[in-house]
């Protein structure tokens, strides 16, 4: 048998402050809100398996996967994304959310300084909302969002090689990118305290 090449990815590993999740108010909006200091995002996905016997044999199914995407910052009083989030959990309305993969080595030009990133795109419930905070540690605000739909994305495989959709890609300047960058440096207030009592 002849030896054939794996296929096999020849890129760094996504590190995960170059994942940010962006809410707007629907899919049609073109004004995305990028939370504040975000520590945490992704999505998990589910799917049901079962089996029934029947007179030909046994029938295997598999339910449609269902998609949650988690997400946790750090408290900031103006942020508008987080007056989203408590506005859609009151009225039961959904929002739109974008994970977009905001790594420059991975992206297509747009114009200037903006690129343009692969992203996984759904439409959400709010699912849970919460907001922590005690005297030793910054306030931190946490949201579970239910996708409704399914989950899409802007890449695709062409022959071996994962490429984004020029026309699907998420537009994201150079300056965003660069004040998530910030955020993602931020410093718990007790920790800066302990830094002033100490010098």
């Amino acid at each position: 048998m002849a030896y054939i090449e794996p296929i096999q990815s020849k890129s760094q590993s996504t590190a995960g402050k170059d994942i940010l999740l962006f809410i707007a108010k629907d899919a049609k909006s073109q004004q995305y809100i990028i939370p504040n200091a975000q520590t945490t995002t992704g999505f998990s996905a589910s799917a049901n398996a079962s089996s029934e016997t029947t007179k030909q044999g046994t029938v295997s199914k598999t339910s449609a996967p269902e998609y949650t995407i988690p997400f946790e910052a750090q408290l900031t009083q103006d942020d508008v994304a987080i007056q989203l989030i408590k506005e859609a959990l009151t009225k039961n309305t959904t929002l739109a959310i974008w994970l977009v993969y905001a790594d420059p080595a991975h992206s297509v030009p747009i114009n200037g300084t903006t690129k343009g990133y692969s992203a996984d795109h759904a439409i959400v419930n709010v699912g849970e909302f919460s907001m922590k905070a005690d005297s030793e540690n910054s306030a931190t605000i946490s949201a579970t969002f239910n996708v409704t739909g399914g989950l899409t994305s802007n890449t695709k495989l062409v022959g071996d090689t994962v490429t984004i959709d020029p026309e699907l890609a998420f537009p994201v300047s150079d300056k965003v990118i660069e004040i998530s960058k910030t955020m993602s440096a931020y410093v718990n207030p007790a920790e800066q305290t302990a830094t002033k009592v100490k010098g």
